[in-house]
């Protein structure tokens, strides 16, 4: 498809959407993004099958994390301010879309705090321990987000080719 194609469209869509979440948490000062913050607030949690999952509408709301199902795929992709990652232990019910906590907590680098009674969780941003030789994705994972400017000076950021297959080659002169 062309350049205004539904990928596209997809990608500024969920961007957009990304983007409200976290103004609208950092008016509440909940953005598990932010270190500073403390973390998200409290959420309701349902039990299923002894594992714990939070509902996609009380993670935008409550954490500032995004869940969206990418088109043409059964993936399913979580992004909170600085990170995306495919997040598996999601299932839908009815008009309800529901994450798996801890699937979230480790696509993300999240840590999870539950209550006493496990009815609800907080999530709180954790850095990922840096290994020797690992790199910040892996194959299969959504290229981290960046911003590039062009040679006229205007900005290409990767988001506008979610949805195509992008090479970046880079190179250095020094």
């Amino acid at each position: 498809m062309g350049p205004n194609g539904p990928p596209n469209d997809f990608a500024r869509h969920f961007r957009d959407r990304a983007e409200t979440a976290f103004s609208n948490a950092a008016r509440r000062g909940s953005n598990p993004s932010n270190a500073r913050s403390g973390g998200s607030s409290r959420m309701n949690l349902m039990d299923r099958n002894g594992n714990a999952y939070v509902s996609a509408s009380e993670l935008e709301r409550g954490a500032s994390v995004a869940i969206k199902r990418l088109p043409g795929s059964d993936a399913v992709v979580a992004c909170s301010e600085d990170r995306c990652a495919r997040v598996k232990g999601v299932f839908r019910e009815g008009s309800v879309t529901w994450v798996s906590a801890t699937e979230l907590a480790n696509a993300l680098g999240f840590g999870t705090r539950f209550s006493d009674d496990r009815r609800q969780v907080r999530f709180e941003a954790e850095g990922k321990p840096s290994h020797a030789g690992d790199s910040v994705t892996h194959v299969g994972d959504l290229a981290p987000n960046f911003r590039l400017p062009r040679l006229d000076g205007s900005a290409v950021s990767l988001a506008d080719f979610r949805g195509r297959r992008v090479l970046i080659q880079s190179w250095a002169s020094w």
